[in-house]
Order: structure tokens, then C-alpha cells, then sequence
């Protein structure tokens, strides 16, 4: 039934509504050839199912939270100072889209010669992952480790796994508390000296044997500590095949670097000296405490 023109004072309205289009007369979308125009008209204002989750950057700016590539993420989410427990997610998904492509961006990490970011807390972190989930590939790559790094990452890595992934924090923490402490035993030392008491030849008595008191006291604590730091070495050398494993290799690539530049030495060829000599531990020093590193090397460099 047609529409009633309106009386005088009424509304009209849009044509469309006295003369609605038929079906066949409908918009339909015609291709245009370009897929990626196709593809954006088809799409145009659609929320869409599979949209990334959006957050907000340090200035609270709107941005995606993932790229929708697990390698994307981890080359732009990984930076200094990153939380240990964010580098190991971004990798594991990276490593599970392709292991190879994870690979090179964890030595990409490492890269201190203009081949990377020089990001040395997030390397130990990713380097510690691999050894837990892939040990052998760790343990092949150490002389790349060496290439792209330094040879003292290798020494580093056996030190983390044996004192744990946040040791040296900690043991930053801990000086901080001796200067502290430090502090706290010269200011009672002051006061006691203002005191002067007994003679000027018994308090010259009194703090030598104090301090011979403290210095025995340090040397015995001492022993005990590197006489468990020894047992703790050979313990997971012993009990831990994947932990030997890298150790063995670890202590192979010095050796051999050591040896080559014996030969390239005597040989007058300075220019093909590597860093090995510089980086591998001294006799009784943190890494050889806590891994034993420089027995195993010198097993290899003087076989009885």
C-alpha cells in the first residue's frame, strides 16, 4: 500500500522510505583486482576475531602487547633489564615457531662488535633456558658464544648454574652489607679509642690480638667456604650429565684456544693470539672456585 502524501505542516521524509529498493537492487561488492584493496574494503570497520590485545607503552601511549610473531616479540620485547621470567616466555614460544630463528636471536642478543645488543643479563637468562630445555645445542655453540661475546661468558654460565641464575645480585647485595657493617665497627672503634683505657702498651696489646683474632677467624671461613664450593663443583659434575656435558666442552675450547696460541706465539704470529689466555680463570679465583674450571683445562692442556 502506497504512502499518504502528508497534509500541509507534516514530514516528508527521505525518498527511500516511500520508494524502498528492491533486493535485486542492492550494493553488492565488486572486486578490484588488488588483493590487499579486497582484502581491506572486506575488513573495513570489523573489529575482527583474532584483533592483538592492545596495552600502553612508558608514556601511555596505545600499542599492540604482541606483533602476532613470537620472533618479532622477543627481538623487540627483550631489552636491559628485562625480568628474567619474560625473556624465558618470549623465548620458549620463538623456539617453538622455529628453533633456528630463536637461536640467532639469542646470540643477537649477546653481540657486543656491532652485531647485536650487547644485552648481557638477558643472554645469561636465555643461555640458562637453553641448558635447561636444550642442553646440547648450548653446549655445541659455546665458540660462537666466544664470537659473538666474550670467552669469560662461557666460565659465567657454568658459575650461574652452579650458584644460581641471580648470583651476582646477590653477592652485590652482600658486599653492600659488609661496607655497611664496616662502617658500623669503625665508628665503635672511635668511640672505644676516645675512652683510652689501661695503658698506651695494653691497648697496642689488646688490638693486635684482636686483630690477629679476626684474621684467623676470616682464614678458617674462608677454607670452609671454598672446601664446600669444591664439593658443591664435583657433586653436580658427578650427578648432572647435561651440567658435565657443558663443562667438559666449556674446558675443551679453552684448551684448544690455549694451545693454538702456544703454537701461534712461538711461532711469532701475534696477530692470531685470541682472548683466551686473558678470559680463562687463574688458579683460586670466583670461577675456579665455584666450578673447578682450571683443573679440567689443565687435564687437557698437560695429560699425564
Amino acid at each position: 500500500m502506497a504512502a499518504q502524501p502528508p497534509s500541509a505542516g507534516g514530514l516528508l521524509g527521505p525518498p527511500e522510505i516511500h520508494h524502498p529498493p528492491s533486493s535485486s537492487a542492492e550494493k553488492k561488492e565488486v572486486p578490484t583486482g588488488d588483493v590487499f584493496i579486497d582484502l581491506m574494503d572486506t575488513s573495513f570497520n570489523s573489529a575482527g576475531e583474532n584483533r592483538p590485545l592492545m596495552g600502553l607503552t612508558e608514556n601511555s601511549s596505545p600499542t599492540f602487547i604482541s606483533t602476532g610473531n613470537p620472533h618479532l616479540d622477543f627481538f623487540f620485547h627483550v631489552v636491559p633489564d628485562s625480568p628474567r621470567e619474560t625473556v624465558t616466555t618470549l623465548l620458549s614460544a620463538a623456539w617453538d615457531r622455529d628453533p633456528l630463528t630463536a637461536l640467532k636471536l639469542v646470540f643477537q642478543l649477546r653481540g657486543v662488535r656491532g652485531t647485536g645488543k650487547s644485552d648481557r643479563e638477558s643472554f645469561y637468562s636465555a643461555a640458562l633456558w637453553l641448558h635447561l630445555h636444550h642442553p646440547k645445542t648450548l653446549a655445541l655453540n659455546l665458540p660462537s658464544i666466544a664470537e659473538f661475546g666474550y670467552f669469560k661468558d662461557l666460565p659465567e654460565i657454568l658459575h650461574r648454574l652452579i650458584d644460581g641464575p641471580d648470583t651476582r645480585k646477590l653477592a652485590n647485595g652482600a658486599q653492600a652489607n659488609r661496607r655497611k657493617h664496616g662502617r658500623r665497627i669503625k665508628k665503635a672503634r672511635a668511640l672505644n679509642k676516645k675512652k683510652k683505657l689501661g695503658t698506651k702498651e695494653e691497648r697496642l696489646a689488646a688490638e693486635l690480638a684482636r686483630v690477629k683474632l679476626e684474621m684467623d677467624s676470616a682464614a678458617a671461613l674462608r677454607r670452609k667456604k671454598r672446601n664446600q664450593m669444591a664439593c658443591r663443583a664435583v657433586d653436580r659434575y658427578n650427578r648432572d650429565p647435561h651440567y658435565r656435558f657443558l663443562h667438559d666442552r666449556v674446558s675443551e675450547h679453552f684448551a684448544t684456544m690455549l694451545a693454538a696460541d702456544i703454537s701461534h706465539l712461538a711461532a711469532g704470529e701475534l696477530g692470531k693470539l685470541s682472548l683466551a689466555a686473558k678470559w680463562c680463570p687463574s688458579l683460586d679465583t670466583c670461577f675456579d672456585r665455584s666450578t673447578l674450571l682450571c683443573e679440567s683445562i689443565a687435564r687437557r692442556l698437560f695429560p699425564r
